[in-house]
């Protein structure tokens, strides 16, 4: 008996001198001597082992293998590939390029092949009804040939409805609650309580669909208004202050009794932002009931009174949306310094560079007051993408494994490219703006109607662009459709699932 137990003793002294040897190879492993990075904390246990985390959330762990034997050695996405929206796509660049969005996702690659053996492959589409079609034949077909899509947000809730992808109960290692989630959206996202879809910062095309103010810096030192980036930061930039700062430039500088490209106003866009404005100040035309599922609100008493105070001040005069409905050079304006706020998508920014505008600084809309809990920045559902792993895949844990590190990868490695990014445009960087930019990214929300693609957006861009402040009667006149469009997403799902 003492040889046996002598014997059992030896084995597993063996078995443990090995596998401490060989420890758990993960991606980016920390160096347990060295100092944590800014943001990290390396939590120790009784083992002296470290786990890397992100504000107490661990980044997988998930072993290093060989997946070459998976779908013939490659990880097949439909996306949406290069276009206007984004000069790059979300999954693959063959080569550095010397940008630095390019070069993040080309790292996080090469990462990836390290570690499992595989080949991304980018199957490129468009958006609006080339990806859905795409994605529909394969399914349709019984065909594997894609483990994930990421197309337009609003055809991947589409494609949601039908049965088309896994829950995420399904799939292993994906875990939404991480940081690496654009938890607002995710939130409305999610179908009678399951969640199909991914919204993670390796979807680089919902920041770059995402809202946001900008200000001349140059007007706003004029003007005093030095303290605008600290106004944010502080959570005091509300629609008050807008409307404050507003009034205080705008002139008919060549006294000709009209508006036009040589005057100063306060604040000039298109009738495309109205919805963002709406966003901002904390309002929703589509929420989610108890079970879980979208319920359309319309115009009740809170809507009423957001769009009652909203929509004569951006047809006011000087301190308006005037490109919301008069044909002014609104990009020019800005760039030359002639209007002090203007809004755009963060893509927006190629453009002002291109017309010569650097100075300028970078706000959320603002909230109704300060009461206002946080800063909702708005996300168009029809660049912005989502993932999702079609039902056709047997073997979904190479699929888990592979999406769980690109998302966390581009966290790590593409979100600081994208504030790099953002600042290049601009030509300089600062602290606050960096601060200010990093709020905007834990502020990105979705106003469901757009993902459910009602009517809603247009309808505000119809009053924007026919100057109407009398707003009941058309919403009323889309309601019915609006929630008939409603009633059948939720029919097909209970079908589907």
């Amino acid at each position: 008996m003492k040889k046996l137990i002598s014997f059992t003793l030896a084995l597993l002294m063996l078995f443990t001198t090995i596998a401490c040897s060989k420890g758990v190879p993960t991606i980016d492993s920390p160096d347990t001597t060295a100092a944590p990075t800014e943001g990290t904390t390396v939590i120790t246990t009784e083992a002296e082992t470290t786990v890397p985390n992100v504000d107490g959330f661990p980044i997988p762990q998930i072993p290093v293998t060989d997946y070459s034997g998976f779908s013939d050695g490659t990880f097949n996405v439909l996306g949406i590939g290069e276009d206007d929206i984004a000069h790059y796509n979300e999954f693959a660049v063959e080569e550095q390029a010397g940008d630095v969005i390019k070069d993040a996702v080309f790292k996080r690659n090469q990462m990836i092949k390290g570690k499992y053996n595989i080949e991304i492959v980018f199957h490129p589409t468009q958006v609006h009804s080339p990806g859905l079609i795409a994605l529909q034949t394969a399914v349709f077909a019984d065909s594997d040939e894609y483990q994930a899509a990421a197309i337009s947000l609003y055809q991947m809730m589409t494609a949601s409805r039908t049965g088309m992808f896994y829950s995420l109960t399904e799939i292993p290692h994906i875990d939404t609650s991480a940081p690496w989630y654009y938890q607002f959206i995710q939130d409305n996202l999610s179908i009678g309580g399951e969640e199909f879809l991914m919204a993670s910062y390796l979807n680089m095309r919902i920041y770059d669909s995402s809202v946001l103010m900008f200000y001349s810096k140059k007007i706003a030192e004029n003007l005093g208004l030095t303290n605008l980036d600290q106004l944010v930061l502080d959570g005091k930039w509300t629609w008050e202050k807008l409307k404050e700062y507003c009034a205080m430039y705008g002139r008919d500088v060549n006294n000709d009794g009209k508006y036009d490209g040589e005057d100063e106003v306060g604040m000039i866009a298109h009738n495309g932002y109205i919805l963002s404005f709406f966003t901002g100040l904390g309002g929703k035309f589509v929420e989610k009931n108890s079970d879980d599922l979208p319920t359309y609100i319309g115009i009740n008493e809170k809507n009423e009174a957001i769009l009652s105070e909203l929509l004569p001040f951006l047809f006011s005069e000087p301190d308006s949306l005037h490109g919301a409905y008069a044909d002014l050079p609104y990009t020019e304006m800005f760039a030359e310094d002639h209007a002090l706020f203007t809004a755009g998508n963060v893509y927006y920014q190629r453009v002002l560079s291109e017309h010569g505008a650097n100075n300028y600084g970078v706000l959320p809309f603002p909230k109704a007051d300060e009461a206002q809990e946080r800063y909702y920045v708005h996300t168009h559902a029809t660049h912005a993408t989502a993932i999702g792993v079609p039902t056709t895949n047997k073997d979904v844990e190479p699929i888990g494994a592979l999406l769980a590190d690109l998302i966390y990868l581009s966290y790590e490695h593409i979100y600081p490219a994208h504030i790099e990014k953002t600042q290049q445009y601009r030509y300089a960087v600062d602290a606050n703006a960096t601060k200010i930019l990093q709020l905007t990214f834990s502020s990105l929300c979705l106003e469901l109607s757009t993902a459910l693609n009602l009517s809603i957006d247009n309808t505000l861009r119809a009053l924007g662009q026919r100057k109407i402040s009398t707003f009941a009667s058309y919403f009323e006149a889309t309601k019915s459709a609006d929630i008939a469009l409603i009633d059948k997403f939720i029919e097909n799902f209970v079908q589907s699932n």
